[in-house]
Order: C-alpha cells, then structure tokens, then sequence
C-alpha cells in the first residue's frame, strides 16, 4: 500500500508528497500578532524554521528506527486536534516498524473482541460499543473514528502485509500499570510500541521511553504567550507543522518559562482548536446503569431516562465548556 503522508520524511518517499494539513487549517492569518517580533524567543524560532526545522515524522522514524518506543501523552482528553494528530501519524508508524498502538481509552477486557473487530469489522455502532465499555464518559466520536480509522487502514494494507493491532491499556476507566508493564514487556526482542496515554499517567511509565508532547492552549491561556501560534500566523502552511528535541537549541531554555515542557519531543500542528465531539444519545436508560461507574456524581436515586440525559448532558458541557475557553482566547487572525 502506498502511503502519502507529509509527516513521512522525504527521504521515505522521493516523489512529491500530499501536504495533508493544508485543507485542514482554518486558524493560521496574518493578523494581530500579540508577541513582539523582536522578542528573542520569537527570532530564534523564526531562524529555526528557517534553517532546522524538522517534520513530526522524521524525528518520530528516527527514534522508531533506533528500535525505541514512543509514548504520546495527551494533556486533554477533549482535544480534538491531539485525535487528528493520532491519525495523521498511524501511517508513519506503520512505515517505520510499529504494529502495535496502545490506547487509554479502550478496555483490556474487551481485547479479544477488539483484536476480531479491528481486522475484520466496519459496523460503527460496535465500535461505539467497545468505547461504551472502557469508559462511557468519554462518548466522543473522534475516539470511536480513531478506531474505525486503524480499521480501515487495515484493510487497505496489501496481501501479507500485517496488521496494526490495537492494544487496550484502559482498567475500569483509567490507564492499567500492569497493562502498560506487559505492553513494554521484552523490548529488546520485539519491534517498538507506540502508547497513547493521558499525561496524568506519565509517571507509570519507565525512563527508557520517547516522549512526545502536543502543543496546544494551556487551561486558559495560550503558552508561551501565543508564541508559537503568532509565528505559524505569520508563515506558510508548511511551516506549522513541526517537531523539535527539546534538547536542541533554542528550546532547552523554554523549560525555564511559563508552561515548560515536559517532553523529548514536541510536536506542533495546524490543526483547529476544538473540542471533541459528543456522540448522539451516547448512554441511552438501556445502558445509563453500567454507566454509573463512569459518574460518581450520579446516584440510582432517578429514574434511567433521567440519568441517561444526565450524562449525556455532563459530556456535552465537557465539550462546550472546552471550546468556550478556546473562543476566549486571543488567537491571531480570529475577530472580536
């Protein structure tokens, strides 16, 4: 299967590649940037992209190749961009080696029934399903496309090619340490996994893997003071997509700022944004009872029509509240 991707290296693909984000972007303008061009931090960004820089993809085959496992942790679950990033990059790691992708929000219970349906399976309401039973309070389409993504992607691999495989690392609604200690078990004598983990989840994971950071608003400001987002305004849609070693100058001293990184790798992406989106009657009063577990501030005390809307109304606001703080930011090119 041919895969164009335009986070792969060149060096991977010597003909043209798609530049995958361009249709995506709706938030990079030239308009009121907010940090100072003759701010240091602002110069030696601009030299970098100028001179270094460097795609998600060629940092990422780098580590990958040198057989060592990637971990990206995701410091909001309702970041629909950090989704977007996810399916932007199965194709490159596909390219370099990996076969297994380890995912927080699916349940290692259900692995049997996940492994059958992600090589052989197209029905979205199972989907939602196997979603449901790691955790029903995140009932967010993007996570369930991310399955049917891996499941497609599958299918379009050639005769004899082998599969992804998605591993379940989720117990009971939260990332399982024994789940991840198996999943990195015997490193040396298999090719690299890849793991998707909240980054509250970080410190259960051993010293020896990459670390890879999304760049994205803080709790509700943008960091660095809207540093990098004034930068990519001012650019050309490929430069807005980007990686660094926070080794590497001139990024070790951003550890020492505001928001500091806490990551071997960064990673920047055009990407909107927003929030997930809600699935449609997620929890329904059939299922609102085994979705208890998931809404400790819900009591049996209602009748199930009640409780379903209840929860299915907790993860709208999760959602709304999200995108409310992103439309109070002062994003570059957005109007008043």
């Amino acid at each position: 299967m041919q895969l164009k991707n335009n986070f792969i290296p060149r060096t991977l693909y010597p003909v043209s590649l798609l530049l995958f984000f361009l249709f995506l972007l709706t938030s990079c303008h030239p308009d009121l940037p907010t940090v100072s061009e003759g701010n240091e931090d602002h110069i030696s960004l601009e030299k970098w992209l100028d001179e270094s820089r460097r795609t998600p993809g060629e940092l990422l085959t780098e580590e990958l190749i040198a057989e060592r496992s990637v971990v990206l942790t995701q410091d909001n679950l309702l970041r629909a961009d950090t989704v977007n990033l996810m399916k932007a990059i199965v194709p490159v790691l596909y390219v370099a080696g990996v076969r297994e992708l380890g995912l927080f929000f699916l349940d290692s219970a259900q692995q049997i029934e996940l492994d059958a349906y992600i090589l052989d399976g197209s029905d979205k309401t199972r989907a939602e399903k196997l979603l449901f039973s790691a955790n029903a309070a995140l009932g967010y389409s993007e996570y369930c496309d991310f399955i049917l993504y891996v499941r497609e992607f599958n299918g379009n691999l050639d005769a004899g090619e082998e599969a992804i495989r998605l591993l379940a690392l989720g117990e009971n609604g939260k990332t399982s340490p024994e789940i991840l200690t198996l999943a990195l078990e015997n490193q040396e004598q298999k090719p690299p996994v890849f793991l998707w983990i909240p980054a509250e989840d970080l410190e259960m994971l051993p010293e020896n893997l990459v670390i890879l950071s999304h760049h994205g608003p803080g709790k509700n400001t943008l960091r660095w003071n809207g540093l990098i987002e004034n930068v990519c305004a001012q650019r050309d849609i490929r430069d807005c997509t980007f990686a660094f070693r926070t080794t590497e100058p001139p990024f070790p001293g951003w550890n020492d700022k505001e928001a500091g990184i806490k990551a071997d790798i960064y990673i920047v992406t055009p990407f909107p944004y927003r929030a997930v989106q809600p699935i449609p009657d997620f929890i329904t009063p059939e299922t609102a009872a085994r979705a208890l577990t998931f809404f400790p501030e819900i009591s049996m005390e209602k009748p199930l029509s009640w409780i379903a809307f209840r929860m299915n109304r907790i993860t709208r606001k999760a959602a709304s509240g999200y995108n409310h703080m992103v439309e109070n930011l002062n994003l570059p090119g957005v109007s008043e």
